[in-house]
């Protein structure tokens, strides 16, 4: 950040797939746009028109993906140019205190104005090494995807006597293929992770956390290792999108709690097989298997309830070391303050309102008494209300 004494110019661009909407504040006043190719060429020609004027500038752009990202990193590394990458929901309540209407030139004008008035969080570009391992793990999963449909397009032609066997020919060397273009892009992710000297260790204390094999610590660490070392715990579970979601209002309004789904997409899907084997499998994870069927006397396999052992909740600690899918926030802080760390999520995820019912929780965790935790809720929650 720099002083408040320094002059500098905010400006906003809208990006999309073919152009570049920009909109420069002038030093008189006023907006100066100009419109540039989503190219590198472009990229150029925009940063030699940023730094026409000799002023420091700062930039603010909504994150779009791979459209935004070489833009990104060609102005982070320019001279006299600080940017900001923006999460579009927040840049989309900000606008609608602004304007009504949304054309390319008004969004750029909004970011603009973000830049003005909002405070200037620098983007920080990611690892190139940990860039591509993100890339690999997202196209694995969507090569997943398409091997799931096909595998069943080629049930349903084989359950009727009426299908054509060339069909089912062809899907059975569809699947054949998408699984030799999954295999060949995991060696190509594991070989990655051999030759990087920060990304292996962090690989290797996945698979040492029970219930993560290959496949799931390839992926968890696709979508993690991007991610800032000094997040908390409440970053982190907010970025995963399973933090609880209530909805009260007054006496009357009284909604399940659910997860937000607000976070990486990603990272909840590959934490799920995780949670999943932590549930059905004491022996992989003592403290949460319990901990789950106490607090699900049902023992329904919801979304919902394995959310509960894909965060770190006070009950998924034994010892000294995290032993759920979500503790693995690779972060050296949390790892070598377990006590931290677990008080943090007990204020976290707790829905008492004083601290001695939160303690009260916490000990009984600790003490393997599990089955009757909700007995210090208030009267009208019940077991399924236990916060995730």
């Amino acid at each position: 950040m720099h002083k408040p004494s320094e002059v500098f110019a905010c400006c906003g661009i809208d990006v999309s797939a073919a152009q570049l909407v920009v909109a420069l504040e002038s030093i008189g006043g006023g907006w100066r746009q100009r419109s540039f190719p989503n190219r590198t060429r472009g990229h150029q020609a925009l940063i030699l028109w940023l730094q026409k004027d000799g002023t420091r500038v700062r930039v603010c752009l909504e994150a779009t993906g791979l459209y935004s990202l070489d833009l990104a990193l060609a102005l982070h590394a320019a001279s006299g140019i600080e940017v900001a990458v923006l999460n579009p929901k927040v840049v989309n309540r900000f606008a609608a205190t602004l304007c009504r209407s949304k054309t390319d030139p008004a969004d750029a004008q909004v970011l603009a104005e973000y830049a003005r008035r909002m405070p200037f969080q620098p983007w920080h570009p990611p690892q190139a090494a940990a860039l591509e391992l993100r890339t690999i793990t997202r196209h694995i999963a969507a090569l997943t995807q398409q091997h799931t449909r096909q595998s069943n397009r080629l049930h349903a032609a084989s359950a009727s006597t009426t299908g054509s066997r060339w069909v089912r020919q062809d899907l059975k060397r569809s699947l054949r293929d998408l699984q030799r273009r999954v295999e060949k892009m995991r060696r190509a992710a594991l070989a990655l992770l051999e030759q990087d000297v920060e990304l292996r260790p962090r690989f290797a204390l996945l698979l040492s956390m029970p219930g993560i094999g290959e496949i799931s610590a390839l992926h968890l660490l696709g979508e993690l290792a991007l991610l800032a070392p000094g997040l908390t715990v409440r970053q982190w579970v907010a970025h995963s999108g399973l933090d609880p979601a209530h909805h009260e209002s007054g006496t009357s309004v009284h909604k399940r709690s659910r997860i937000s789904r607000a976070g990486n997409r990603y990272l909840r899907r590959a934490l799920y097989m995780p949670a999943l084997v932590a549930v059905r499998h004491p022996t992989c994870a003592p403290s949460t298997s319990p901990w789950w069927h106490a607090t699900k006397p049902n023992c329904k396999l919801s979304s919902r309830s394995l959310a509960s052992c894909c965060t770190p909740s006070s009950a998924c600690f034994a010892g000294s070391r995290p032993t759920t899918a979500r503790a693995c926030c690779l972060t050296s802080n949390f790892l070598a303050s377990p006590s931290l760390l677990e008080r943090e999520v007990l204020l976290h995820f707790s829905r008492e309102k004083t601290l001695d019912d939160q303690e009260r929780i916490f000990k009984r965790s600790r003490a393997g008494t599990l089955d009757d935790c909700h007995t210090v809720t208030n009267a009208q929650k019940t077991s399924e209300d236990v916060p995730v």
